[in-house]
């Protein structure tokens, strides 16, 4: 009785990481669920703690990648888990935007600066959104229909290293500026950079940098690339990928426009 026991005990406890009818506590979907949680409240205490939301901002960039490997090794990857987790980083991504477009606002940033935010947090819900609808009426998934596309729509959902390069480049950017629009007293991230850092990124790129997303004049945009903060230099590094990525995603809503154009022609003939 006592072995019966034990058995059943060990294929319980095996259960739960492997793969099982309650899709709901997959441990990948368990992480989502965190990931949630730690994005809501690093949010929450946006305006007012920096260093809190980005510790908890970055921990849900970490279980970001940490999810995709659960699914795999317990063989619990799942539609709603997909879903789960592109929603999670579209929502995440656009709080933060959301965040970064309030506190430019309220220190009376310059007009390229107050509607960039904006901007990006549209391109990023829509190409996503559109794409998906696109995907789901054409009957296949939203990475295996652009995987068998040309060009750099082909090569960033075949090659899953320079997907996940341009991701981790364009999420590094808005952090970055979130972080570079703290004081230095406020924002561990906005403490000066250390001269090894500073000096492996031109100056000429640091004041461009500065001048677009920190600076409101050139003399301003001029001190900031001079005593140039860790944040700063990050931005500097992160906004030429963030830009590919920002193409990409162009691309991608321009594919998914013209995809349901033609679904809409097609139901026409």
């Amino acid at each position: 009785m006592a072995v019966a026991t034990r058995s059943r005990s060990n294929q319980n406890k095996k259960g739960m990481f492997a793969r099982h009818a309650q899709v709901l506590v997959y441990i990948p979907n368990l992480i989502g669920y965190a990931r949630v949680a730690l994005t809501i409240v690093a949010l929450a205490v946006a305006h007012s703690t920096p260093n809190v939301t980005l510790a908890l901002y970055l921990c849900s960039f970490v279980l970001d990648e940490l999810d995709g490997r659960a699914a795999r090794a317990f063989n619990q990857s799942s539609t709603f888990g997909a879903v789960l987790d592109m929603v999670t980083d579209r929502l995440s991504t656009a709080g933060l935007l959301f965040v970064v477009g309030t506190v430019v606002a309220q220190t009376g940033g310059a007009w390229h600066r107050r509607s960039m935010p904006l901007a990006l947090l549209w391109l990023d819900l829509a190409s996503h959104w559109y794409h998906c609808q696109a995907s789901a009426m054409a009957g296949s998934h939203h990475k295996v229909r652009f995987a068998q596309a040309r060009g750099l729509l082909a090569f960033y959902y075949n090659k899953r290293i320079f997907m996940g390069a341009l991701c981790i480049g364009a999420e590094v950017a808005v952090v970055a500026w979130y972080a570079a629009l703290w004081k230095a007293d406020t924002c561990w991230l906005a403490q000066p950079a250390p001269h090894a850092l500073t000096n492996a990124v031109p100056a000429a790129l640091l004041e461009v940098i500065a001048r677009l997303f920190v600076a409101d004049d050139a003399r301003g945009a001029a001190a900031e690339a001079q005593n140039a903060s860790t944040a700063l230099v990050l931005l500097a590094v992160a906004v030429p990928i963030s830009a590919v990525k920002q193409y990409v995603n162009v691309l991608q809503l321009s594919r998914a426009v013209s995809d349901l154009i033609e679904i809409d022609r097609s139901h026409e003939k």
